[in-house]
């Protein structure tokens, strides 16, 4: 079993873009949860992880260029690429109207991707 880092736990895109790059492959894999992109790399340089699996690019956002750069201070080199569809949900508590939702809060590449969404739907949120 490979040992693959990535930046993010469990149930992230990253996790699902690693299932299905080594599924492809037949291999089976276990999760190495890193808080950040640095820490892949950490992860991979002291063995605690085999290989890692990180975003470098997004359909909507463009080119993860501090990736990028990792790659290139650290030397490692990209072996395969795997496309995932990503789908964003706004998940409120049972009885809320979508109109009292004032504010959102999240991770800021799921703003990015959804910030189209929010000024044409939804203009008064923030």
């Amino acid at each position: 079993m490979t040992k693959v880092a990535i930046q993010g736990y469990r149930g992230c895109f990253h996790e699902q873009a690693a299932r299905e790059f080594y599924s492809a492959r037949g291999k089976e894999i276990s999760i190495v949860e890193c808080p950040t992109f640095e820490g892949l790399f950490k992860a991979v340089d002291s063995g605690e992880a085999q290989a890692a699996v990180m975003a470098i690019e997004n359909t909507i956002s463009g080119g993860l260029i501090p990736n990028f750069e990792l790659l290139r201070s650290h030397s490692y080199k990209i072996k395969g690429e795997v496309y995932i569809p990503i789908h964003q949900n706004l998940m409120a508590l049972p009885g809320q109207d979508i109109h009292d939702i004032k504010e959102v809060r999240t991770h800021y590449m799921a703003i990015n991707q959804t910030r189209q969404f929010f000024e044409r739907n939804c203009p008064w949120i923030t």
